[in-house]
């Protein structure tokens, strides 16, 4: 396991097909998975995402998926949010796993919106500028 300013990053190699460590990830199979004890993903961006593992419970929403390669999720386990993507690649003997979790900043501490006056756009219509 590593850990830097990027997050923390796990990689194990799973001697078992993309496929079958896809839905033992996700709980497709029998509704608990590698995740946790309970796992239930709504596998499409914005789908919901709860995991429970014994008094944990984990909700979120996913942001990428693409089966039986890719999940993204942000969850948030009532004090901090995460962002969690997780690769699965075939290679000879099986999946290389790889995971990488990174803590999200507390939404206003580190974004700074600035709104400047309306101005007119190409079409002649006037339009807010924001930039963040």
């Amino acid at each position: 396991m590593e850990h830097d300013e990027a997050g923390v990053r796990r990689e194990t190699l799973v001697a078992a097909p993309p496929e079958r460590v896809w839905e033992s990830l996700t709980g497709s199979a029998d509704g608990g998975g590698a995740l946790g004890d309970e796992v239930e993903i709504d596998p499409h961006p914005g789908g919901a995402v709860v995991v429970r593992d014994g008094q944990r419970e984990l909700r979120g929403e996913v942001l990428e998926v693409e089966p039986p390669r890719r999940l993204s999720v942000r969850w948030s386990d009532g004090a901090d949010d995460s962002i969690v993507e997780i690769e699965l690649d075939g290679v000879a003997g099986g999946t290389h796993v790889r995971v990488v979790e990174r803590l999200v900043e507390p939404a206003g501490l580190h974004t700074v919106v600035l709104l400047l006056p309306l101005v007119p756009a190409a079409d002649g219509e006037p339009r807010m500028l924001a930039v963040a």
